[in-house]
């Protein structure tokens, strides 16, 4: 399984819980940001490796899309299968940009397991990461 397909299963998860409508946004041509309604309100910018080195690109034009917009949104880094990975809040995605905290290369920063996601909340169950959304869109 590839990237794009664990983002898809991941997608496909979400859109299964009672009062969540999770749509795809016009904002990433590459189907990796999703609008979130009903249960959760904001939007999800979704990133995912497959294999076993856990380096991940933000595009900052994306992300500068999704601000236009006014209102939340939350990275989430995805690595191996549709359950496990990281939620990055808009405002920890702020403050690790102001203290330079990830290299910027190619109109992307570039994020890596270890350093770059210290403090980050990591999930392991589509329960737990919906639990993450919830307390950084609100």
């Amino acid at each position: 399984m590839d990237g794009n397909q664990l983002v898809q299963e991941l997608i496909k998860d979400l859109s299964k819980i009672k009062g969540l409508t999770v749509t795809n946004s016009e904002i990433s041509k590459k189907r990796k940001v999703f609008q979130l309604s009903g249960k959760l309100n904001g939007f999800i910018y979704v990133k995912a490796i497959a294999g076993c080195r856990h380096n991940w690109g933000i595009t900052i034009n994306t992300v500068d899309k999704i601000e236009t917009r006014k209102r939340p949104w939350c990275v989430i880094l995805i690595y191996e299968s549709k359950q496990t990975g990281y939620v990055i809040s808009y405002n920890e995605y702020h403050e690790k940009v102001g203290k330079d905290l990830w290299p910027s290369a190619q109109g992307d920063y570039k994020i890596s397991e270890r350093k770059s996601l210290v403090e980050t909340p990591g999930f392991s169950t589509v329960d737990e990461l919906v639990g993450l959304l919830s307390e950084r869109l609100s």
